[in-house]
C-alpha cells in the first residue's frame, strides 16, 4: 500500500492584515488620555479599598481579644494575694508581652485601657468596612461606566476606520463624534 500526500486545495487567499486602522484608533485615543485611563484608575482604587476589608476585619478581632483579655487579666489581679504579686506579676507581664519594667497599677491602668478601647476600635472598624464597601461599589461602577463609554466610543471609531475612505468625509466623523459622547 502506498500513502498518498493529500494537499489543500487552491482556494482563495486571505488578505494580508493591515495595522493601519489600529494606529489611526490609537492616534485618537491619545487626545482622550484623560477619559482612558480613568477606568484604570478607578479600577485600582476598587481594589485596594476591597483589599482594606481584611485588615479592618483583624483590627476588630484584635480589639475584641485585648478587651477580653483585659477584663480577665483585671479579675484574675484582683484575686492574688499581696505576699505573691512580686513573683506573679514578672510572669504575667511576661505571657501579656508587656514591657517587663511595668509595676502593678501600671499594669492596671493599661488593661483598663485595654478594656475601654475594645468598643471603640470595634465600632470605629465597623465603619471603615461599611465605608470601605461603599467606596468600592462607587468605584467598581465608575470603572464599568468609563469602561463602556470609552469602549462604545472606539467601537464607532473602528466602524469608520473600516469603512472605505470614499464614503468618509471630515464634518461626516465630527458629526459620529459628538453623538457618541
Amino acid at each position: 500500500m502506498q500513502a498518498t500526500a493529500t494537499q489543500n486545495p487552491p482556494g482563495p487567499k486571505r488578505p494580508k492584515t493591515s495595522f493601519k486602522g489600529i494606529g489611526r484608533a490609537v492616534k485618537y485615543l491619545t487626545h482622550y488620555k484623560s477619559q482612558a485611563i480613568l477606568p484604570y484608575i478607578f479600577l485600582v482604587i476598587a481594589t485596594l479599598s476591597q483589599l482594606a476589608v481584611p485588615r479592618m476585619i483583624r483590627n476588630v478581632i484584635d480589639a475584641v481579644t485585648s478587651g477580653f483579655l483585659a477584663d480577665q487579666v483585671l479579675q484574675a489581679l484582683d484575686k492574688i494575694p499581696a505576699a505573691f504579686v512580686s513573683t506573679v506579676l514578672p510572669k504575667i507581664l511576661e505571657a501579656l508581652k508587656y514591657d517587663p519594667a511595668l509595676t502593678l497599677d501600671q499594669l492596671k491602668a493599661t488593661l483598663e485601657a485595654d478594656l475601654g478601647n475594645a468598643p471603640r476600635a470595634l465600632i470605629t472598624a465597623l465603619v471603615a468596612i461599611i465605608g470601605f464597601a461603599l467606596l468600592r461599589g462607587l468605584f467598581s461602577f465608575l470603572q464599568a461606566y468609563w469602561a463602556e463609554k470609552i469602549r462604545s466610543r472606539s467601537r464607532m471609531i473602528c466602524a469608520m476606520i473600516c469603512m472605505p475612505r470614499s464614503r468618509i468625509c471630515r464634518s461626516h466623523i465630527m458629526i459620529r463624534i459628538r453623538q457618541a459622547s
